[in-house]
């Protein structure tokens, strides 16, 4: 069956990311510990983030059948070095069920992120965060805040997919219409990425406007900014 095969393919994929992001977490260790901060600003530790989650499933699935995708609730190297990747979706059904044309679904995976041969890390992390005066933090752009946690709802912004046709009528969370993104958006598609908080619609969800929003940056060159009330303490 259709369905169930869609659903196959997007739990394989996502324990496929979460294995990747398992073995790249140890990237964003090494930046955090100060052994790799060239890093930053070459993009690496981006891959330990959403973007490689969502553009892993992308593609392998049949986008014609699966909609309004989010990943809004996941979370990584927050709770004990876990990786949890969950994938909010609609599916499209064969036929119309009561009225229905789709049904909301999830995929989880979580596994514990390889962090490599240094023993005891998390019984050491806050001796460690003390003694780290320079310790890596995360800014958006425009940024007033920064953030210790990447996905930080303050700092956050939830990719969602919407149909073409809806453009006209969409609003984002100031009431603005949205437009197309200078980089990406003269590109026809039927399906198109907004952020609630953004302005922009863009035509890929790997748009390089997306994924630089959110920036690792060292706490010394950023600290005037102010720690985020919400996540900037832990």
């Amino acid at each position: 069956m259709k369905l169930l095969e869609e659903q196959r393919k997007i739990q394989a994929a996502l324990d496929q990311a979460s294995r990747d992001l398992s073995q790249y977490a140890y990237i964003k260790y090494q930046l955090d510990q100060g052994k790799g901060g060239f890093m930053a600003e070459t993009g690496a530790a981006a891959l330990v983030g959403i973007s490689y989650a969502r553009s892993k499933v992308m593609g392998q699935v049949d986008r014609d059948h699966i909609q309004q995708i989010s990943f809004g609730k996941s979370r990584i190297l927050q709770e004990d070095e876990k990786i949890l990747l969950v994938m909010n979706y609609r599916i499209q059904l064969p036929f119309s069920i009561f009225g229905l044309s789709s049904i909301p679904m999830e995929s989880v995976s979580m596994r514990r992120a390889w962090v490599g041969a240094d023993g005891g890390r998390i019984a050491q992390k806050g001796k460690a965060e003390g003694e780290n005066s320079d310790q890596v933090v995360y800014i958006g752009k425009n940024a007033t805040r920064y953030h210790s946690d990447p996905l930080c709802h303050y700092l956050y912004n939830d990719l969602k997919a919407v149909s073409a046709s809806q453009m006209n009528s969409l609003r984002n969370q100031q009431g603005e219409k949205y437009r197309a993104c200078s980089r990406c958006g003269s590109a026809a598609a039927d399906v198109l990425y907004v952020m609630p908080s953004g302005n922009r619609y863009h035509t890929s969800e790997l748009c390089s406007a997306i994924t630089a929003y959110v920036r690792a940056a060292k706490k010394s060159e950023v600290g005037h900014l102010g720690a985020c009330s919400y996540c900037g303490g832990k």
